[in-house]
């Protein structure tokens, strides 16, 4: 859904379930996202798709189609992508490493994957530090 403002209701509508919503909710908050004047002003503000998605507001109105607008762009947009991810979990999970949890294969995944860099000064400053005995 590249604009959720003139996005068609009926054909959006079933195409929630494979997101995980309701697709009478999705459906409901579709409409509601499409008559509020302040999401279509984020919409025609916005100079990329994912600015789009990430300035709609987080209200509970529009919570399950803004979840759903921000897992279509987590989407691998190659089979590159796709490949390589699989790649590192293969290293990350081998036959020594075979009793790593599901929660933090996800963690090491999402580390290994991202192209973020931690501001560790920052994270430091925010944390106090142990004190001596």
């Amino acid at each position: 859904m590249r604009n959720p403002v003139e996005a068609n209701v009926e054909i959006c509508a079933g195409q929630f379930e494979k997101f995980g919503v309701n697709g009478a909710v999705g459906e409901l908050q579709l409409i509601a996202l499409r008559n509020s004047g302040v999401v279509q002003e984020c919409v025609r503000g916005a100079t990329t798709m994912v600015d789009m998605w990430f300035d709609i507001p987080e209200d509970e109105k529009y919570a399950d189609i803004r979840r759903c607008g921000l897992r279509l762009l987590a989407m691998f947009g190659s089979t590159y992508h796709c490949e390589s991810s699989f790649s590192t979990l293969n290293y990350i999970k081998n036959k020594y490493r075979s009793r790593l949890t599901n929660a933090n294969v996800q963690n090491m995944m999402r580390l290994a994957l991202t192209g973020l860099k931690p501001r560790f000064v920052k994270l430091t400053k925010a944390k106090p530090g142990q004190v001596s005995h």
